[in-house]
């Protein structure tokens, strides 16, 4: 049903595949219980693809990392000063890319310490394997 109203909304007779990838699949919300003397644990928190994959341009052409950066806390520059490129694999950056990988969420970013990590999803390890392999630390 969902893909017939895209596709009429479209007006095109393409259609959009609405089934998530594994890198941007959300990690499984922590189940809560009473029982608090047998809690779940929380799913591992790995490297956010919103990193790598979500660069987000605000009106004024604020570059920033998330979706949920309505203040511009990760903000790494402007599109109306700089490029996407220079911004987007600039030393920031690469270095909250890094703190990211190696587990160090309260260096990479103001935000990305407090956050819940699972709107963007898990960047996939294979791309992170790949993303150090291109991009070591200096």
């Amino acid at each position: 049903m969902i893909r017939r109203l895209l596709k009429r909304a479209l007006k095109k007779n393409e259609i959009i595949d609405l089934e998530p990838t594994p890198s941007t699949q959300s990690a499984p919300v922590q189940e809560s219980f009473e029982d608090a003397t047998n809690p779940i644990p929380a799913p591992e928190r790995g490297p956010c693809a919103g990193l790598w994959k979500t660069p987000m341009v605000h009106v004024n052409g604020a570059l920033t990392t998330c979706c949920l950066d309505e203040g511009l806390a990760n903000k790494l520059g402007n599109l109306r000063t700089h490029s996407l490129e220079t911004l987007w694999n600039g030393e920031t950056i690469t270095a909250w890319r890094h703190a990211h990988i190696e587990g160090r969420y309260d260096e990479s970013g103001p935000l990305c310490g407090i956050c819940n990590w699972q709107s963007a999803g898990l960047l996939d390890p294979q791309e992170a394997r790949e993303w150090l392999k291109n991009n070591p630390k200096k």
